[in-house]
């Protein structure tokens, strides 16, 4: 009975020096909530209709095989996703974007896909001929959700996303390949890309000042856990340090811990 009172008498003071430990990390360290938001930090897309123009200038972000006009336009992308997330804090993820309110938009809803770039980009200079089409995207792994038509979805509020604000689950994608999506970014492009096609849809992009648009960004829910054991308070703790938890989630930790049987 006496050595149970010392181990809990010890885990009690323990406890008291992580808190203070934390007070200090507080005042330097960026705390997330559990869901982190990514904005997105460059954007442009290559049409192969123009295949040596850079756009980059456009506030529209084209997707097409609009094979009698445009050819084949892809999005890339790149989001401000931080470097200590790792695959295994990922609960669930989903990408956010409103139609181009002033660009008009394409008639037909059709899949597309979200895929981890195996090289980096400049949004300034990159146009289809500087982006090589075959081994830019990893397709081994991605995400893919059904883009709507027209521009009557996801139009925003003073340049915010709307309140009813629909995204595009992406939770495959990040977990599969976080690492490249982090470090070079993600392409949109229709999974099926197979003439004769005749699909296009512009997003806006994040040089767009309109009102009724909004940049894209990434929302990624960060795994919570059931703490049973003391190696899971010390884990939730490391979580806190390096910001992918808040202190509220290490006294939780601990609460759930403690009222183990």
């Amino acid at each position: 009975m006496g050595r149970e009172l010392g181990k809990g008498r010890k885990k009690k003071k323990l406890l008291t020096f992580l808190m203070v430990i934390g007070v200090l990390f507080t005042l330097s360290t960026k705390v997330w909530s559990e869901s982190v938001t990514c904005p997105d930090v460059a954007d442009v897309y290559i049409d192969q209709w123009y295949p040596d123009n850079n756009f980059n200038y456009k506030t529209r972000l084209l997707v097409a095989t609009n094979t009698s006009h445009h050819g084949f336009a892809r999005v890339l992308f790149l989001f401000d996703i931080p470097t200590e997330l790792e695959p295994g804090n990922i609960a669930s993820a989903s990408i956010y974007f409103s139609p181009c309110a002033s660009c008009g938009g394409g008639q037909y809803e059709q899949l597309v896909g979200f895929y981890a770039l195996n090289q980096s980009f400049d949004e300034a200079t990159v146009t289809w001929n500087t982006f090589p089409v075959d081994g830019s995207w990893d397709d081994s792994v991605y995400s893919s959700a059904m883009l709507p038509a027209g521009t009557g979805w996801n139009q925003a509020v003073n340049g915010e996303p709307p309140p009813d604000v629909q995204g595009m689950d992406v939770t495959t994608l990040l977990k599969g390949n976080l690492e490249k999506v982090k470090a070079n970014g993600i392409m949109m492009k229709y999974v099926d890309e197979t003439p004769p096609q005749d699909t296009w849809q512009n997003v806006a992009s994040r040089e767009s000042t309109d009102p009724l648009d909004f940049h894209p960004f990434i929302t990624i829910e960060v795994q919570t856990a059931t703490c049973s054991a003391w190696s899971d308070v010390i884990s939730k703790y490391s979580s806190y340090v390096s910001g992918l938890a808040m202190w509220s989630d290490v006294i939780t930790c601990y609460t759930q811990y403690s009222s183990q049987p």
